[in-house]
């Protein structure tokens, strides 16, 4: 009796070693696995950080060498909408005249002034060769939405259909800028005082003493 429950004992022990073994090898395994995956882990992590990134979902293309990617933008085109001031001068009326125009954004940014020696000729012919400078230059800067300033009662009178205009010479002007101004999208006349329109005077001025 004694033989057979040493046997079983000893069969016990056996069988508990075989389980410790089985679950030492299972822990091993495991941990193994575990080593295994955090490796893994660590080299995706790797590849990750070495692919090129991405924006939006799609691949930003480089731009050639010793060159500048640049997007325009319409509705961020800051000359869309210009102030446009003139003024014209002539010193005996008729007597040596002059063009002045200053060109504004509507935030009151300054985008540049101009001068145009005319000759000899009277003030009005001066007033209606500004407009036609300042159209110009309007149109060169890609404006289509326009304001045009002027201290000059007979010409925003004549352009908005209040006068007529009588003048000979002064009707080829007028159905000139007629033609210009339907070139915009938009547009619109209105009368200073000539308090706000120094500057285009002084460049009008300016462009009889220097024969601009």
């Amino acid at each position: 009796m004694k033989s057979k429950s040493k046997a079983k004992s000893n069969r016990k022990k056996s069988s508990g070693s075989a389980v410790a073994s089985d679950e030492e090898a299972l822990v091993s395994s495991g941990e193994e696995a575990v080593e295994e995956s955090a490796v893994t882990e660590e080299v995706n992590k790797e590849a990750v950080e070495k692919k090129p990134a991405r924006k939006g979902g799609r691949r930003r293309q480089s731009a050639p060498r010793g060159r500048k990617v640049v997007h325009f933008d319409p509705e961020d085109y800051i000359y869309n909408r210009l102030l446009i001031y003139t003024d014209g001068a002539a010193r005996g009326n008729p007597g040596e005249s002059g063009a002045g125009v200053v060109l504004k954004t509507p935030e009151g940014e300054e985008v540049g002034r101009f001068g145009r020696y005319l000759g000899r000729g009277t003030n009005n012919f001066a007033e209606y060769q500004a407009l036609l400078l300042g159209l110009q230059h309007a149109q060169e800067f890609g404006a289509n939405d326009i304001t045009i300033l002027s201290d000059s009662d007979l010409l925003v009178r004549q352009l908005c259909g209040e006068y007529r205009v009588r003048a000979a010479h002064l009707r080829v002007l007028f159905e000139e800028a007629q033609k210009m101004l339907a070139e915009f999208d938009k547009y619109q006349i209105k009368r200073i005082e000539r308090e706000k329109n120094k500057e285009a005077d002084s460049m009008a001025n300016r462009a009889i003493d220097e024969k601009l």
